[in-house]
């Protein structure tokens, strides 16, 4: 059963999709915790868009690209807006050429570092590996991007190196990584790369880092639990968030 399942899970448009939706995520840690109104929302925007692509030329470069790219200075053009209606598309549908030229300046960079292509690279990864775990009382999936013999990575862009610590509690990636630590039984390492400098860094994780992850989980959990289960019992428009200062 459970091989059945991750097999379904490889496909992006079935774990993104209504059947990947019956599990929870890293990805919805964040959203759970500081705007659970918008965690039944589909998830799109430039960055997002740009980071898919980022990924596919690296981890599975032989397979078609699939996102429109469009060659404008800006979403605000008329050709632009143009171009979405003669395809029926929406502004975060579509990938700008110099994005997508910007992506493939990260993708070099990060290959030439000799230290970070022997990890990316090395003979006997495994890609895009789709896990599930029972955490905390709910099913939860995940999809590594690298799954090393001794680590578990995941690629990150970032418009500001500097800031990489501050960002990571933002979007609760110590969440990531505490999930993937359970489901993958290894370490985590994020290997981040700065789209403006091209500055690389790799951030493996502290045990504090993973223990705000820890906690981070198990708070987005009572908030699904209470207004979003099978057996949910408040009704979301009356949530409240709670921060003690």
């Amino acid at each position: 059963m459970q091989v059945n399942i991750l097999e379904k899970l490889r496909d992006d448009t079935k774990y993104y999709g209504d059947f990947g939706k019956e599990y929870l995520s890293a990805s919805d840690v964040s959203t759970l915790l500081y705007s659970p109104d918008k965690f039944k929302e589909e998830k799109k925007s430039p960055e997002i868009l740009m980071g898919r692509y980022f990924h596919q030329i690296i981890l599975e470069p032989d397979k078609p690209i699939e996102i429109p790219i469009f060659d404008s200075s800006t979403r605000g053009t008329k050709k632009f807006k143009d171009y979405l209606i003669e395809n029926d598309l929406d502004k975060d549908d579509v990938m700008l050429l110099h994005e997508r030229d910007t992506m493939l300046r990260c993708k070099d960079k990060l290959l030439s570092v000799l230290e970070i292509s022997e990890i990316i690279q090395d003979a006997n990864n495994k890609y895009e590996v789709p896990a599930i775990m029972e955490i905390e009382g709910n099913m939860w999936k995940s999809k590594c991007d690298i799954l090393h013999e001794d680590l578990v990575v995941d690629l990150k862009t970032t418009s500001n190196l500097k800031n990489f610590r501050s960002s990571a509690s933002t979007f609760c990636y110590n969440s990531q990584a505490y999930v993937y630590e359970l489901q993958f039984k290894k370490p985590m390492l994020f290997v981040v790369i700065d789209k403006n400098t091209l500055q690389v860094l790799k951030a493996p994780c502290s045990d504090e880092f993973l223990a705000y992850g820890k906690q981070n989980v198990y708070y987005a959990t009572q908030v699904y639990n209470k207004y979003f289960s099978k057996n949910k019992t408040h009704d979301i428009s009356q949530h409240v968030t709670e921060m003690v200062l």
